[in-house]
């Protein structure tokens, strides 16, 4: 695990560590994203994912020639009723 150290401004903005940019391939304008844990008081960062990687995941799941999902209610109710 990789432990790095930022300081908060005083407009509540923090520069990530050199260390960080590299490991998660970060570049200027790059987005990321916060999970935070209350109960642990713990923050978790990653790379935020654009919208063209989205898409390709969600085109790489589509067939050709298949039509898309009309009814999913209808589709788990049929796989359901075969398991």
């Amino acid at each position: 695990m990789t432990v790095a150290k930022s300081t908060i401004s005083s407009q509540y903005q923090t520069t990530l560590p050199k260390k960080v940019r590299e490991l998660l391939n970060m570049r200027a304008n790059d987005k990321i994203e916060f999970k935070v844990d209350p109960r642990s008081n713990r923050v978790f960062i990653k790379k935020a994912e654009s919208i063209d990687e989205l898409a390709d995941k969600w085109t790489a799941n589509i067939h050709s020639g298949k039509k898309p999902l009309q009814d999913a209610d209808k589709f788990y109710q049929t796989r359901k009723a075969r398991i």
